[in-house]
């Protein structure tokens, strides 16, 4: 998915030397989400590319997040919010 991305901004993965990203959540403390009954937990996420000159793209990113569980507790959601879940992709849509 990420070497798709790339192709699509217009750049070549063979430009890329290395990429990574950490994930890292905080279980531990939460917060009330937006799904009732959904507590969240806040998340770091650090990304890091090197393109074939050397030269670092890097990015820090904070915030929190919940589990989105697929059912019936999702209707609050926008459906925008819902697309970019990728366990909604591979469901099997009937028509409402």
């Amino acid at each position: 998915m990420f070497l798709r991305l790339v192709e699509r901004s217009g750049s070549d993965r063979e430009l890329i030397r290395s990429a990574a990203i950490t994930l890292v959540y905080d279980l531990q403390n939460s917060r009330p989400g937006p799904v009732e009954n959904e507590p969240q937990s806040p998340f770091t996420c650090d990304v890091c590319i090197v393109d074939v000159r050397g030269k670092k793209y890097a990015s820090h990113i904070e915030g929190w997040w919940f589990v989105e569980r697929m059912g019936s507790k999702m209707s609050n959601i926008s459906p925008t919010r819902r697309w970019w879940n990728p366990f909604n992709w591979f469901r099997v849509r009937t028509p409402d």
